[in-house]
């Protein structure tokens, strides 16, 4: 897990300070992302989920879980979590910069939607979807 902190930290650093916290992504200290893995014999596969925006009446509704990270010192989740949308110049420069720190790490390669699907009908992880990125780059 610790790569992905080195990984991450070309896209987030310039925000304030970011780290890897057990396994959650952090903005000093309170969680704006986190992340699992699927590992088989043939096939591994790393996902991140951030946290874009939230209604804060919406974490009242939250329990606080019995299960959690000690750096969460059992606070509400409010004053856990933060949006990414305060912290982070828009949208679409996330994903720019996310495409940007991911193509001097990795070969992408881009895909129609055609040759996405025609790749999903081949044998694989049942999880794997296509994402239209289109959706997430107006900001509401």
């Amino acid at each position: 897990m610790r790569w992905t902190e080195a990984f991450y930290n070309g896209v987030f650093s310039k925000y304030g300070e970011f780290s890897l916290r057990e396994h959650d992504y952090t903005f000093n200290n309170c969680k704006f992302g986190g992340n699992a893995q699927a590992i088989t014999s043939k096939r591994w596969l790393h996902h991140t989920s951030f946290l874009w925006d939230y209604e804060s009446k919406n974490m009242l509704a939250l329990k606080n879980p019995a299960k959690q990270p000690k750096y969460r010192e059992k606070r509400e989740h409010g004053q856990f979590l933060v949006p990414l949308k305060g912290i982070v110049d828009s949208r679409e420069q996330l994903l720019q910069d996310l495409q940007d720190n991911a193509a001097a790490h990795f070969k992408l390669q881009e895909a129609s939607y055609e040759e996405a699907s025609e790749a999903l009908k081949r044998n694989h992880l049942r999880g794997n979807r296509i994402i239209d990125f289109s959706q997430y780059m107006e900001d509401t």
